[in-house]
């Protein structure tokens, strides 16, 4: 079953709302060793990479993005619970993953720019732009190694060392109503809400309970944030993207439309902070003086 399911069908009791799974020691499930699940993620990780040649599509990169960020995740918290950095994404990863990246915001800037602009010069331009970007990305993928697992050696993990990654994860967030929110800040809280959603999924994967840190968490809240989050990062990447474009001299004659745009995306990017802050709020209590967990 699908761990964010089991948040969403919780029992309501008189007292409390369980929103966590827990595995009592006479129902517990056979556990499964962190090896032994990052072997299967660096396994599917091969397969989607290898599902990217000899060209790519939307989706095959969106599932691709999706399990390299669930795997870093992952080691993430695995180097935080062992105090080690054993576990890494290398180089030639990491690589490949940021040309992805590049193509999957191109493709959504392509999206807007026939909407507001039409065919033309612009769209032209683009187009030529995301043929360069999927050659350097065939090149990244026809060149670069196989996926494997730095370190073979593997610690279990202890409720207390996961306790303490929980803590150290959500802090920043726990702080942000102290500070007014940038672009960076929001993107930081988007990632850090990202490894924690993973992270649960792997926790789910191990049949290992929950630590007291994020007992108290709804996934539904959290993701509904991570909506708002991804729409505003999103926001921010558009308009980096077409001031850019206003400056290209062969697009002088989509400079002043384009000013138009981004004055309604930057009205469409108010709205969007200003809920980002209500939820933060709601799935944190950040209006209050107590921690998360209080």
């Amino acid at each position: 079953m699908d761990f964010r399911q089991i948040y969403r069908k919780a029992p309501v009791l008189p007292v409390m709302i369980i929103t966590y799974p827990y595995f009592s020691a006479i129902h517990m499930p056979k556990p499964v060793t962190p090896r032994k699940l990052a072997t299967k993620a660096i396994s599917k990780l091969n397969k989607l990479r290898t599902g990217l040649m000899p060209v790519t599509n939307d989706i095959d990169v969106h599932q691709f993005r999706v399990q390299f960020k669930k795997t870093r995740a992952f080691f993430r918290m695995a180097n935080a619970v062992e105090e080690s950095n054993n576990h890494r994404i290398k180089k030639s990863w990491r690589k490949i993953y940021q040309v992805t990246g590049e193509r999957r915001d191109l493709e959504m800037i392509i999206t807007v720019a026939g909407k507001q602009f039409g065919d033309g010069n612009l769209m032209n331009y683009l187009q030529q732009k995301k043929g360069s970007i999927e050659s350097r990305l065939q090149l990244e993928l026809k060149t670069g190694k196989p996926f494997t697992l730095c370190s073979k050696k593997w610690k279990k993990f202890t409720t207390a060392a996961l306790n303490a990654y929980f803590e150290k994860l959500l802090q920043p967030i726990r702080g942000s109503y102290r500070l007014a929110l940038t672009d960076h800040s929001i993107h930081e809280i988007r990632k850090k809400l990202k490894d924690l959603l993973y992270n649960i999924g792997w926790l789910e994967a191990m049949h290992i309970n929950y630590p007291p840190a994020i007992s108290g968490i709804c996934i539904a809240v959290v993701e509904q944030l991570l909506e708002l989050l991804g729409n505003f990062q999103d926001g921010v990447a558009l308009s980096v993207e077409f001031r850019q474009l206003q400056l290209v001299p062969e697009l002088h004659d989509t400079a002043k439309a384009i000013d138009v745009y981004l004055d309604l995306l930057a009205q469409d990017q108010d709205r969007l902070y200003k809920a980002i802050v209500r939820q933060l709020e709601h799935a944190f209590h950040l209006h209050a003086p107590r921690t998360l967990d209080e």
